[in-house]
């Protein structure tokens, strides 16, 4: 963002509000916006005081409570608001990309490609994984953290193993392809895994994985088929599906996810 810029961070949060500690917006003086403290009438005056400080006014972190900000949710919030440091930004912005989830993504074709393009904004690093050399390419994947190409058979050469707390979604060529995937990828750890296919195939797999010594528990623990059920049938749909469904989980293990939040 060119020029002087203003940020304005979550401090802390009182009651239920769409965004907690530590989320950020930041404002340049030529009107670029980047970033979000929850949307509605909390942002908009979030952003109306920001202007007042690019205009000269000091920066202050107070308290924008419901009396204030009329937010259905009734919340309140601490918000500090001050011009940016010299390489504050940044910092914000690589810290926010650190902290993005890793997501293994087996398979690099329509349904992945869509998936790719969605999960960045929704705060996953994918990672695609893919044995056909025209498939696992940038140009098709953008949003990949990174891409390998590689046989699905031998995971760990291909340093493409999910590690604790990875998600992992298997959107291989083919059935036996996935159970290969599936097969190495069990007992990672991983936070989600899920797996494209009908009900028929996923009663196929499981009794594959269980035959070659997973626990049933963990196998039947696998999303599949994977996905909302939100009557999905466009690769854009699954992919979007999908990514509703990591995003469920995700908050539900920190301890989130039951409140829709309208931010307009």
């Amino acid at each position: 963002m060119a020029g002087r810029t203003v940020i304005v961070r979550i401090v802390e949060t009182r009651g239920s509000m769409p965004r907690g500690a530590g989320a950020w917006l930041a404002l340049s003086e030529g009107g670029s916006l980047m970033g979000s403290v929850g949307g509605g009438s909390i942002e908009y005056l979030a952003i109306e005081r920001a202007r007042e400080v690019l205009a000269g006014a000091p920066g202050e972190t107070r308290w924008f409570t419901r009396d204030e900000t009329g937010m259905a949710c009734g919340g309140d919030a601490l918000l500090d608001i001050h011009p940016a440091g010299e390489g504050e930004l940044e910092t914000l912005l690589s810290t926010e990309q650190t902290e993005k989830t890793r997501a293994f993504v087996y398979g690099a074709g329509h349904v992945a490609s869509a998936l790719v393009k969605l999960l960045p904004d929704v705060g996953f690093a994918p990672i695609v994984v893919d044995d056909r050399p025209a498939m696992a390419v940038a140009e098709r994947l953008p949003g990949a953290a990174r891409i390998a190409c590689g046989p699905y058979t031998d995971l760990a050469t291909l340093d493409a193993l999910p590690g604790a707390g990875d998600f992992a979604v298997v959107l291989t060529h083919g059935h036996i392809a996935d159970i290969d995937v599936l097969d190495q990828i069990l007992g990672c750890g991983c936070a989600y895994v899920g797996c494209i296919g009908s009900r028929r195939k996923a009663a196929i797999a499981r009794d594959e994985l269980v035959h070659r010594g997973h626990d049933r528990e963990a196998v039947d623990a696998i999303c599949l088929p994977i996905g909302e059920d939100i009557g999905a049938e466009t690769p854009a749909e699954i992919a979007l599906a999908i990514a509703a469904q990591m995003v469920r989980l995700r908050a539900e293990s920190r301890g989130g996810g039951h409140a829709i939040h309208h931010t307009t």
